[in-house]
Order: C-alpha cells, then structure tokens, then sequence
C-alpha cells in the first residue's frame, strides 16, 4: 500500500477550507437569485390575471353596473333605473345601443384591474404575515378578507368616483374632461363606506367559499359565484350609498338622508336584482383567474 507524501492531509484540508466555502457561498446566492426572480414572475403573473380578470368581467358585468349607476343619477319620478327597464332593454336590444351600453368601460377596466390585482398581490401577503399569529378557519379568513377588502377599496377609489360619473351620464364624457372637472377632494368620497363595505363582504365570502368547497364539494369557481350572490345581500345597501356619494360628492350621512327622503327605504335593495348577478359573475371569474394563477405557480 502506497504511503501519502508528506504533507499530503494537510494541503487537502487547507483546499477545502479554501473552496468549499466559496462554492457553498456562490450555491447561497443562486438560489436567492433564483427565489427573487421567481416573486417577480409570480407578482407579474398577478398583475396580468388581475387586468385579464378586470377585461372579461367588464364585458360581462357592465350592463349590471351601468344600469345601478342610473338608479341614483335619475330623479325619483323616474324609473328607468328598474330591473323590470333592465329586462326590456335586454328585449329590446340594438347593435346601435352598445356604445352607451358600456359607456365608461375603459375607466372600468383600470378601476377593476387595480383592485383585482391589487386583492391578488396582498391576499397571500396577508395571510403568510397572519398565519402564525391568527389560527386558521373563519378568524383568519374574516381578517384576510377584511383587510384585502380596504387595500382595494383606497386603491379603486378615485377611479370608482370618475367610473361612477360616466356611467350615469345621458351622453359620454371623456375621462380627461372629467379629471378637471371633479373637485380632488371628491375624488376620495365614499372611500371610507367603500373599505368598509368590501371588508363586510369579503370576510363572508371567503368563509362561505371554504363552507361550500368543503362541505358541499362545490368546484372552487362555482362555489365563488354562490358566495358572491349570497354576500350581495348585505352589500347592494352600501354599494347604493357609496353610488349617492360618488355621484354628487356626499358624505355617508347626507348620502343616506337623500336616498331615504327622494325614494324611501326600499331604495337601498332596489338594486338586488342587478348586483346579485353581476358578483356571482364576479365571484365565478375571480376564482378562475386564481386557478390559473396556481397552475402556473405549479409550472414557475
């Protein structure tokens, strides 16, 4: 058996303490590199599902919402703003129509894609910085939901107001006339009943969502367009107030003495029958998006 020259351990251990923390070091920063770019194809890929998200729901969703918008711009005399108008315009529909039909839908699609994709990027944000402090089940998802609810309403506030003025008007108004003319301080009305509003109705959604996905055995997307129209009960009295502010630049308590005073209490479920479709819609696109939003995960 060949002895070792002299020396021989030695110079071997000098080598490793020389290399192998070199290569550990350099394996280290590849794979944080690798992790950063893996959150921004995620964030990214968030981003592009919310604006795609926002494209197909405003095709689909804007009659919903064009017809609401008219409910509280009409005088109270007026009833052009009831579902049973809604239908007859459905009837009696014209290729010619379609221009005010979806009058406002570029504003619509900014002010849903920032929400949208806002909710995607803060929704696993929030719950990773929840998740060891609040046990999982309906207190987490209240509070996940909650607070994804007030990020989006601070981030589609202004657009919602230009958004609102648009569609309940009789003739088209360009975005930029409306910019100059909206007071800045009304661009953030009914910011506060907004936050509000969405986190009510996301903290039941997403408990309902699980109930029905779990429970029921729903399809993730069916079970998202049923929660939508269940919480779209407590929702349209808001949603209708938050409409009245936007529109004529009220706080919530002058808000809700006009709309009771011109039409009387009915007024703030008189919109049910539109808003109730229109978040089912909503819901069923919104948890579609995130299937797609996990395969890709699963290929990145």
């Amino acid at each position: 058996m060949a002895t070792p020259p002299p020396g021989a351990a030695f110079r071997a251990t000098l080598h490793d303490m020389r290399f192998a923390p070199k290569t550990t070091i350099q394996a280290s920063a590849q794979d944080e590199e690798n992790r950063v770019n893996l959150k921004i194809r995620q964030f990214a890929q968030r981003i592009f599902n919310g604006v795609a998200i926002a494209a197909a729901e405003t095709a689909l969703c804007q009659p919903f919402d064009k017809s609401a918008a008219r409910m509280v711009a009409e005088p109270a005399s007026k009833r052009v703003w009831s579902l049973s108008a809604f239908v007859r315009s459905c009837i009696q529909f014209k290729p010619s129509a379609i221009p005010s039909l979806y009058q406002g839908s570029s504003t619509t699609i900014i002010k849903q894609a920032a929400g949208l994709s806002s909710v995607m990027v803060c929704k696993p944000l929030i719950s990773d910085l929840l998740q060891g402090q609040v046990e999982g089940g309906i207190a987490h998802e209240s509070l996940v939901g909650g607070s994804c609810g007030a990020v989006q309403a601070v981030v589609q506030g202004p657009f919602s107001t230009l958004n609102q003025r648009q569609m309940a008007a009789e003739k088209p108004i360009p975005i930029a006339t409306l910019i100059k003319e909206v007071p800045l301080r009304d661009l953030q009305k009914g910011v506060a009943a907004s936050a509000f509003r969405n986190g009510l109705m996301w903290a039941p959604y997403l408990n309902l969502r699980e109930l029905l996905k779990e429970k029921y055995n729903f399809s993730h997307p069916i079970a998202g367009a049923v929660a939508g129209i269940l919480t779209s009960l407590q929702g349209t009295p808001i949603d209708t107030i938050i409409r009245k502010q936007r529109h004529e630049g009220l706080g919530i308590k002058h808000a809700i003495q006009s709309l009771y005073r011109e039409r009387g209490l009915l007024i703030f479920w008189r919109a049910l029958p539109l808003t109730a479709p229109r978040m089912g819609i909503a819901g069923l696109l919104y948890h579609l998006g995130l299937e797609f939003q996990e395969e890709k995960r699963e290929r990145l």
